[in-house]
């Protein structure tokens, strides 16, 4: 009698199936799942684009308004000056 390597029941082909979708699902939901996560690193992508406008135009919100506070800051020393006589002016002269 010889040996055969290939002796198939029922509940052995039964299990090679089971084995085989479960492989199957496995693989579909990971493709699922890594979908998803490519789409998720899609949207934190977008948002860091429009993250880093927002930061830019923040920025130069800043800039404009430390160069407003110099500019206030020069007018007022001008007026303290006026004020104090440190700075003599012909207005009065140009009114007459």
């Amino acid at each position: 009698m010889e040996p055969t390597f290939f002796h198939f029941t029922i509940g052995n082909l039964a299990e090679l199936v089971t084995l085989i979708g479960a492989i199957v699902a496995a693989v579909f939901s990971v493709g699922r799942r890594v979908a998803v996560i490519e789409k998720a690193a899609d949207d934190v992508r977008t948002d860091l684009g429009e993250l880093r406008a927002d930061v830019r135009k923040l920025g130069d919100l800043l800039t404009a308004i430390a160069v407003q506070s110099a500019r206030l800051d020069m007018v007022d020393k001008r007026m303290d000056d006026i004020v104090s006589g440190r700075i003599r002016t012909n207005w009065h002269e140009v009114s007459k």
